[in-house]
């Protein structure tokens, strides 16, 4: 199913991609990589709350799946960018909360501290 997974990496599955890419113009790292192809997770989700102020630092919140392991790992939007660092879940009655970092949070945090990018 997945076009990185080696038995599946077939002349026909390349072209089916390829012209996938060319009539969207974009691509889905949930077509190309299975969860085994780097020993880890991709998670789809929604982002709930693009800017979420806790104890004055700015996330991003999102039903993506947050577990234990998950922290530092990064949160991509639609275009397969970085948009936020994952680094809290919040449990409470009616369900979990996941958040990630912002980016810009992350950027002026280290500028503040002396960490040259």
């Amino acid at each position: 199913q997945y076009l990185f997974d080696k038995q599946e990496l077939t002349p026909s599955r390349v072209d089916e991609h390829i012209r996938r890419y060319l009539a969207s113009g974009r691509m889905d790292f949930t077509d190309f990589f299975s969860a085994d192809s780097f020993r880890s997770t991709l998670t789809r989700g929604i982002v709930s709350q693009s800017e979420r102020n806790i104890a004055g630092s700015a996330y991003v919140q999102t039903d993506a799946s947050v577990s234990e392991g998950n922290s530092g790992g990064p949160l991509l939007n639609s275009r397969h960018e970085v948009i936020g660092i994952v680094t809290l879940k919040v449990a409470a009655g009616t369900g979990n909360y996941n958040f990630a970092l912002r980016m810009d949070q992350l950027r002026d945090e280290l500028q503040n501290n002396g960490v040259h990018q």
